[in-house]
């Protein structure tokens, strides 16, 4: 149908439907797009001027705050001892990094700059929907596991995680970076035999760390998860978020301790079986 013949009423149902089927955040966030779609298509001309955005006129639902369960430590230890070489490096980023799913996903190789050790973070989350970059130091760890990576990057393909896949509707074999990992630690928690946990909770995860063990503050927290509010100085276009280095430090040194002293008990264990075998 015409979009002009689109009523406040049917973007009202459209979004209950969604309420419903999700979330109140899920609601609020189809009626940000809907009126930004409304919006884009007036500026450029596609409907007239005096349309009306009917997603704009639905009254937004209140925010829902529910505390996220965490994945225990040991857990994710365990999930990351039964990954492939590849998986592991995707998961370690996120464990030290604390980045939102898509900023990693579409992670290019100018954002690393190897020279000074610094990585280039994305995302639309700044409030405004204006795409905001922040630059943060990479410990030792990350420095190696993107070094690593870059020595066997794709020859064309510019992203820093990419996979082989089979497309059903070209019916053919491709290579791209990876446009959703919904099911990814899913597979990789049943393969383990554990409760399943999201990409996204291993970012609360990084956060209780460094809350718990790190005993750092709100304002360092607030930092490292690069959420609206900052200090001024985070502001400034091209400025190095030095703010971040302790914590990352922090996380870096922390799952290289853990997954170090499983990856030995692991290779130990394999060890004693071969001789008594």
């Amino acid at each position: 149908m015409p979009c002009e013949e689109i009523t406040v009423h049917m973007a009202q149902s459209y979004l209950l439907e969604r309420a419903s089927k999700f979330s109140n955040n899920s609601f609020n966030v189809y009626k940000q797009e809907g009126s930004r779609l409304f919006n884009w298509a007036i500026s450029q001309e596609l409907l007239p001027k005096d349309s009306k955005n009917p997603f704009a006129e639905v009254e937004k639902k209140r925010h829902e705050k529910s505390k996220p369960r965490l994945p225990e430590i040991d857990h994710v230890v365990k999930v990351y001892m039964v990954a492939t070489p590849k998986q592991k490096d995707l998961l370690l980023t996120y464990l030290i990094t604390g980045g939102r799913k898509s900023e990693i996903l579409k992670w290019k190789w100018p954002d690393i700059d190897f020279m000074n050790r610094v990585y280039a973070l994305h995302t639309r989350k700044s409030g405004t929907g204006e795409l905001k970059t922040t630059h943060h130091e990479m410990p030792d760890i990350l420095f190696e596991l993107l070094n690593r990576r870059f020595e066997k990057r794709h020859p064309t393909l510019p992203y820093v995680f990419w996979h082989r896949f089979w497309d059903r509707k070209q019916k053919t074999w491709r290579e791209d970076r990876y446009q959703s990992l919904n099911k990814f630690t899913h597979r990789l928690c049943r393969k383990a035999g554990l409760p399943s946990f999201k990409l996204h909770q291993l970012r609360h995860l990084a956060t209780a760390i460094l809350k718990e063990f790190g005993d750092m503050g709100l304002a360092k927290l607030q930092r490292f998860l690069r959420h609206d509010k900052q200090k001024t100085t985070e502001i400034y276009a091209g400025h190095l978020e030095t703010s971040t280095k302790e914590q990352t430090d922090f996380l870096g040194d922390f799952w290289d301790r853990s997954l170090s002293q499983s990856e030995k008990t692991t290779s130990f264990a394999t060890s004693n079986l071969k001789e008594k075998g």
